[in-house]
């Protein structure tokens, strides 16, 4: 299948589950890897866009697993910096 990146705002925290997420996103990460897709996911707590997001780390991960598919909800990430730096279709 296919390899989606996503990355979104995670707004649930709780310091006994640090990886736990709305049930919307949990259902649809849990979709996508049932369906037969790699998925990377990029959990963060800045809203809308902030391009602190995309360091360079996270561009080396992103670049090594090479997504097919970025799924940036609410632009998390920083849209225009993410298109800029990595080379995938949204």
């Amino acid at each position: 299948m296919a390899k989606v990146f996503l990355s979104f705002y995670n707004a649930i925290q709780d310091k006994s589950n640090p990886y736990a997420v709305a049930c919307f996103y949990e259902s649809f990460i849990n979709g996508l890897i049932k369906a037969g897709n790699d998925v990377l996911v990029h959990l963060h707590n800045y809203f809308l866009g902030d391009d602190r997001q995309l360091t360079l780390e996270l561009k080396k991960q992103i670049d090594e697993f090479n997504p097919d598919l970025a799924i940036l909800f609410n632009n998390s990430l920083g849209g225009a910096i993410f298109i800029k730096c990595a080379n995938v279709q949204f």
